[in-house]
């Protein structure tokens, strides 16, 4: 099923998405489920047309880097109750990570890696070459130093839970759009001329781009934060530069 719909160009909406990937699709949902509902997803190509339906979709907490290790955390937890929450299957088997080494160069940043992980409340830990080979009798152990071994990691099909984040955040009222490139972020005459204060936006307005008709394919988009009331303009320095 499909979760596209079509919006007309004077669309209004609290929140904007640009990109229907997983990051776009479960942001909407996680939105949606928390109440706001006013939102809408912008799409140049098709739904999970990029990197987020390519990959062969492992799921893992073996990074070096607490925002990733967290994130990996997260979306095991999330992709373990999907069938249960949302009543899709996207095919998760958690049947482990193993990094195999060979360079004893590599053994130290992985330990450290690993310490990390633990910290965060993963688990994984570092294995002797004989025990890597139990786990995968393709390795040859005589090439190895060690592994690196996280039993929960996995693999999942990813077009199948951008689908199934998005078609859970259309039921409850946000509104895809394939098709949709976004070509600007206008901010207005003030932004334009580099001196505007940051502040949140209430509402987004979209609109078709009618400068750049000449250039911006069919169904181009510009999404332009209406400013708030009473909102000022700065001299300070640009607060940002093209």
């Amino acid at each position: 099923m499909s979760a596209a719909t079509h919006l007309d160009a004077a669309h209004r909406a609290d929140v904007v998405i640009i990109g229907a990937g997983i990051m776009g699709a479960s942001t909407a949902y996680h939105l949606a489920r928390a109440g706001v509902t006013d939102v809408v997803v912008l799409e140049a190509g098709r739904i999970a047309g990029g990197s987020s339906g390519k990959p062969l979709g492992g799921v893992r907490v073996q990074f070096s880097d607490p925002a990733n290790i967290e994130l990996g955390l997260r979306s095991l937890h999330a992709y373990g109750r999907f069938d249960e929450e949302l009543g899709v299957d996207i095919g998760l088997r958690r049947v482990g990570y193993l990094f195999a080494l060979r360079d004893p160069a590599d053994v130290a940043p992985f330990e450290a890696g690993i310490t990390l992980q633990n910290e965060l409340g993963a688990v994984s830990r570092v294995v002797a070459p004989a025990e890597a080979t139990r786990l995968c009798r393709y390795l040859d152990p005589s090439s190895l130093v060690a592994a690196a071994w996280s039993p929960g990691d996995g693999f999942a099909r990813p077009a199948a839970a951008v689908h199934g984040y998005l078609d859970a955040a259309t039921a409850l009222g946000v509104s895809v759009r394939t098709g949709a490139r976004v070509v600007a972020i206008d901010g207005g005459a003030a932004a334009r001329a580099g001196h505007v204060r940051p502040r949140p936006a209430r509402r987004v307005r979209l609109r078709r781009h009618r400068r750049l008709a000449p250039r911006a394919p069919h169904g181009a988009v510009v999404v332009r934060p209406r400013a708030r009331r009473g909102a000022r303009s700065s001299a300070a320095g640009p607060a940002c530069t093209r």
